[in-house]
């Protein structure tokens, strides 16, 4: 009985180790005769496991389907060209950077349509993000891993951007996102430049810089002209910060030290700083250099928060 049982035991092994071998062995032919990924090869002997041609075949399919081959050709090339998307209205604003590596791409509307699209994506992620009670506010970055995982509609973004990448035959990236949400007291603006409508979502502006502020009126009322000329500059001035606590500092000093002002104007009036000042609040304003952005502001909204993209940048 123990040599029968080892008879059995020996065979049955024998059976695999082949079984294994051949599996290996058409594993090596199809990786090696199609170039694709060894998961993608295995995918495709799990659905032909024994006819080699047609698991060839489905390979093929699937290349020219999810755009493989193509994006293994094309993943150390530079992608610094391309688009930034904005959406702002009311309490939500979100701003995405999609880049490809030429201009000529980023002026096709499918391209322009793909922006759209991953902006969709976003909005349809913000609504998982509940609002502390705690907080007016909140500000959440994404970048290409966490883009790569949203969903448009009912395309994933892998599908969408290994469809670009068929399209155009050029590295397309989902670089980076923002989303901004408010408790309804805040209002979110954005705006693009230059700045035009996407084909496929006309809320969405599209451009080769983007930005979005958080302000609260002073009146109660949306500002949306406000918000909009907060927008455009900060596109074009690039402030870093907003420099609320340094203003604040200013005015604590001028009430310890008792400065006399000429009249009630000049009271809460701050100095105009030159070019080169990084804080928003202190900047020659854009549309109007005789005043700084806080004394344009300062009857109308507080200036709570913003994001400036440029395509391309950091």
């Amino acid at each position: 009985m123990i040599g029968f049982f080892s008879c059995r035991s020996y065979h049955t092994t024998k059976t695999i180790l082949s079984a294994t071998a051949a599996k290996s062995s058409l594993l090596g032919k199809l990786r090696k005769s199609t170039g694709f990924s060894i998961s993608n090869c295995k995918k495709a002997l799990e659905q032909f496991p024994e006819d080699l041609n047609k698991a060839e075949e489905w390979l093929q399919k699937e290349a020219k389907k999810m755009g493989w081959s193509k994006w293994n050709k094309i993943q150390n090339r530079v992608a610094v060209q391309g688009l930034i998307g904005v959406y702002a209205e009311h309490n939500i604003g979100a701003m995405v950077e999609v880049n490809c590596e030429t201009d000529f791409v980023a002026r096709n509307i499918e391209f322009q349509n793909l922006v759209g699209n991953v902006l969709l994506g976003c909005l349809d992620k913000s609504k998982e993000y509940e609002m502390p009670e705690n907080k007016e506010f909140q500000k959440n970055l994404l970048g290409e891993v966490d883009l790569m995982n949203l969903n448009c509609k009912s395309l994933n973004m892998q599908e969408l951007l290994s469809a670009a990448i068929s399209k155009f035959n050029e590295k397309t990236v989902f670089k980076r996102a923002v989303i901004l949400k408010t408790n309804g007291k805040l209002s979110v603006t954005g705006l693009s430049h230059p700045s035009q409508h996407c084909p496929n979502f006309q809320q969405c502006q599209i451009g080769k810089f983007g930005a979005l502020v958080i302000h609260r009126s002073k009146d109660q009322q949306e500002d949306t002209t406000l918000g909009t000329n907060m927008c455009q500059h900060i596109i074009g001035m690039n402030p870093i910060s907003i420099g609320a606590e340094d203003l604040a500092e200013l005015e604590r000093m001028k009430n310890v030290d008792d400065v006399e002002v000429k009249d009630a104007e000049e009271e809460e009036e701050i100095e105009l700083k030159d070019s080169d000042e990084t804080r928003l609040l202190f900047q020659p304003y854009l549309l109007d250099p005789n005043l700084n952005v806080y004394n344009y502001t300062k009857e109308q909204a507080d200036i709570l928060d913003f994001v400036r993209f440029e395509c391309g940048g950091q």
